[in-house]
């Protein structure tokens, strides 16, 4: 279950702008996840880095596998779980930055698809990539 913080709002949200938002909490998760590892914080690592192994389940949950799109980054999602689970036994931020790359990438390639679909939404427009 995701954690309190990561409520959307239903109304007038398309199902592309939630999947931004899934990134975006993701990536945020990520980058608290690296500075707990700075700071020597053991118990809030752990903390994000559940919260983003949570967000990329979820993200994974949803795909339609039977295209091929889905069957990628069903693969990229496993890569991600992967790398998550390695950083819990890694006292470097390598493996949280190895993801946040590969998130990063896709948040922006979803941004690209929903400008394309919903040109007049002007959703990303304001977010940094």
């Amino acid at each position: 279950m995701l954690q309190d913080d990561f409520s959307f709002p239903a109304h007038g949200t398309s199902p592309l702008q939630i999947v931004v938002m899934l990134y975006d909490n993701a990536l945020r998760s990520m980058k608290d996840g690296r500075t707990a590892i700075k700071a020597g914080d053991a118990g809030r690592k752990e903390l994000f880095i559940d919260r983003s192994e949570q967000i990329i389940t979820a993200l994974m949950n949803c795909l339609d596998t039977k295209g091929e799109m889905a069957l990628d980054l069903r693969s990229l999602y496993c890569y991600v779980l992967n790398e998550l689970a390695e950083a819990r036994e890694d006292s470097s931020t390598h493996r949280l930055e190895r993801c946040e790359l590969v998130m990063k990438d896709l948040r922006k390639a979803w941004l690209e698809l929903e400008a394309c679909l919903l040109p007049d939404s002007g959703f990303g427009s304001a977010m940094a990539a």
